[in-house]
């Protein structure tokens, strides 16, 4: 895959993802690769699993709250990518919006984790919500590469869903 660059003049149409490497078809291929996973984390492994997301987000999470973490990542299945990248910003605001009228009065608190290499990275805006990664996410609870986009929700019973995929 091949990424452009910023021309350096600040504009706001500076990058171009070239996408004839990338699935940007909800197709065969993707829905292969979209997966779901669930269950219950033991009490131990939770409080240490919290302590890190803790350090790495950094943000204290409180005992009645749920976490839901959204990921970004360059990938080969990439949905919002279509249009060499025209609809994936598109897709993050809208992500952020929904994510927020639903977080809200629920007892969930999100955020946006990227890899340095996810695209358009020099397009987005980072907010208060959106973190870099620094290697612990995409090392330890979002290690599979085949989708752009996942999610993971932690309550504080331990109960979790992970979920690859864009169209959640």
């Amino acid at each position: 895959m091949s990424c452009g660059s910023s021309n350096g003049t600040g504009s706001t149409n500076a990058s171009i993802v070239l996408t004839e490497n990338i699935n940007t078809t909800f197709n065969n291929e993707y829905k292969r690769h979209i997966k779901e996973y669930y269950g219950q984390i033991e009490s131990k492994e939770y409080e240490v699993i919290c302590k890190k997301i803790e350090q790495e987000l950094p943000y204290k999470i409180s005992p009645q709250d749920a976490v839901l973490i959204h990921f970004r990542q360059q990938a080969d299945n990439c949905i919002s990518m279509r249009e060499n990248g025209s609809n994936y910003l598109k897709s993050l605001k809208f992500n952020l919006k929904m994510s927020s009228k639903v977080s809200r009065g629920q007892g969930l608190s999100d955020f946006f984790v990227f890899t340095k290499d996810a695209y358009l990275m020099d397009r987005v805006a980072m907010k208060n919500n959106f973190i870099m990664d620094s290697g612990f996410f995409s090392n330890n609870i979002f290690t599979e590469r085949e989708m752009c986009s996942a999610f993971i929700i932690i309550k504080p019973n331990g109960k979790f869903l992970k979920y690859y995929g864009e169209d959640y």
